[in-house]
């Protein structure tokens, strides 16, 4: 698979959640629905790079990223994330989902 740079974003921001969510004993639901929110928006990207139903799997990471947006709200609310964390982790987001908005338009055939 030819790395690009929307599959980098979301690797690197799984790799930093795990970072912060495995070692967590408090709020372990918590933590494994932001892992797992994570996980599912890096293999959405990695099958659409693969090309496996490429315009669904980019709904699907869309998705995931918006409901792993909802999870991290929620561990800053409950102090797992602070401040910074959290911007980073939004940045990234808000990286990620750029590019995966350009890619749905360019598969739509919009400019």
């Amino acid at each position: 698979m030819k790395e690009a740079p929307l599959f980098t974003d979301a690797y690197d921001l799984h790799s930093w959640l795990l970072d912060r969510f495995a070692p967590l004993e408090t709020h372990r639901e918590l933590g494994c629905a932001v892992l797992d929110h994570s996980r599912q928006l890096l293999n959405a990207i990695s099958l659409a790079l693969a090309r496996f139903d490429t315009a669904e799997r980019l709904i699907e990471a869309d998705e995931q990223a918006t409901l792993l947006r909802v999870q991290l709200r929620l561990a800053s609310d409950k102090e797992l994330l602070n401040d910074r964390q959290l911007l980073h982790a939004n940045e990234r987001l808000r990286d990620i989902g750029r590019q995966i908005g350009g890619w749905r338009k360019k598969l739509a055939g919009v400019e």
